[in-house]
């Protein structure tokens, strides 16, 4: 985290060969991307689950102040929607461990058709609360998350609510931070999801907006993910200079 208490990465570690002249020509892919760069958000933990080693390897690849953030699988997310068999959850924590005190966040990333549903919300986030006491962001695409009702639960579990470009959820959403110490953008490209890069004009406003809404009380995460053409990296690059 830099003096500002801010965190900025993308969506997995590659470097676009277009973008590369900030990062180091030796190493591993992670050790140049965390010369760099102070964070990561792990996009590959959402399709397969990593072996414990693998988490050790990279923790010990990147700098004493690095951290990762982590997407939770989508067979818990979207196939099991929530209704994660505590071993397995144990299972898939317990290897996400080995990165020791460099992992940050989880990420609970929801299908678009995933209404809220407050018992098996709570079940789940009770678990995980069992298991995890780091922080939490949650990135829901249905429109009742934006409800009190969906405030007050995540603030029951300290759970942040993702701050995300497109905004799936239009309506204005409460509070974001529930008080849990992290502000979490995850900004996906625009106008293209995925595709687009952002114009200096739009980066510049969105560190205006990190500044003001952190303000030294919280950290904040900037994650992009238009990765598709390689923008994320350039966009990160481009954001942190503002900062």
């Amino acid at each position: 985290m830099n003096a500002d208490g801010f965190y900025f990465g993308t969506a997995g570690w590659t470097i676009p060969k277009i973008f590369a002249g900030p990062f180091p020509q030796t190493g591993s892919h992670l050790q140049r991307y965390a010369a760099v760069f102070n964070c990561v958000e792990i996009n590959s933990s959402f399709h397969r689950e990593h072996m414990p080693k693998s988490y050790a390897r990279w923790a010990a690849e990147v700098p004493p102040d690095f951290r990762f953030s982590l997407k939770l699988p989508k067979l818990f997310t979207h196939e099991q929607k929530l209704k994660v068999p505590p071993a397995d959850l144990a299972r898939v924590l317990g290897a996400m461990g080995e990165l020791g005190n460099k992992f940050a966040v989880l990420l609970v990333q929801l299908p678009p058709s995933f209404a809220l549903d407050v018992p098996v919300v709570r079940a789940f986030l009770s678990d995980l609360r069992e298991r995890f006491d780091g922080k939490i962001v949650i990135e829901p695409r249905h429109i009742s998350w934006t409800t009190p009702q969906a405030h007050e639960l995540l603030h029951e579990f300290s759970v942040s609510k993702v701050i995300a470009d497109p905004d799936p959820c239009p309506a204005p959403p409460p509070a974001l931070t529930c008080d849990t110490g992290i502000y979490y953008w995850r900004l996906h490209g625009s106008p293209t999801i995925y595709r687009s890069s952002y114009e200096e004009e739009a980066l510049v406003q969105y560190a205006t907006s990190m500044k003001k809404e952190c303000g030294g009380r919280a950290q904040g995460w900037c994650i992009f993910d238009n990765t598709t053409l390689g923008h994320a990296t350039q966009n990160a690059l481009q954001i942190m200079r503002h900062f």
